[in-house]
């Protein structure tokens, strides 16, 4: 039920960005970001009084901070930004966020919490930057590749 539940709710959220962009609506990132809160926190207050798990705020510090994190930057922030940018831009190249988003989380867990990454998980990430690299620079690399032909043609036809 939770990842129907998840699922659904990745839908609902590529739908509303789709449908934003598509007519165009005269909505700040803010204004985009506090629509989507509006409904978001109480269904999430609903789910959390309907569950059967005991709600506890005996939480350490660092989980309060982290949480404080989560909700400030990561979603009102972050979510102003990304509707900023998705109105600005083009949409495919701010899907790219979020294939960049995981890469950077492995980096910054790695380099501030002293976490580990396996070879597998290292070689995945660069994997993913190299594919937006070519991505990105499709254009300028095709006129490199073309230049590199045209000069070493040039040299075996003398």
């Amino acid at each position: 039920m939770g990842l129907f539940v998840v699922f659904i709710s990745a839908i609902t959220h590529a739908l509303s960005a789709v449908v934003i962009k598509r007519i165009n609506a005269p909505l700040t990132g803010v204004e985009s970001t506090l629509g989507g809160l509006t409904v978001a926190v109480p269904l999430f207050l609903m789910a959390m009084l309907i569950s059967s798990e005991e709600v506890s705020l005996d939480i350490p510090e660092l989980a309060w901070g982290a949480i404080i994190y989560l909700g400030v930057v990561a979603t009102a922030l972050g979510f102003s930004l990304y509707y900023f940018i998705l109105k600005n831009m083009d949409t495919i190249k701010v899907s790219m966020i979020t294939l960049i988003t995981p890469v950077t989380a492995l980096l910054l867990g790695a380099f501030l919490n002293n976490e580990s990454l396996m070879l597998s998980v290292l070689l995945g990430a660069i994997s993913v930057v190299a594919g937006l690299g070519i991505y990105e620079f499709e254009k300028d690399l095709n006129g490199l590749t073309k230049r590199f032909a045209k000069a070493d043609s040039s040299l075996v036809c003398k």
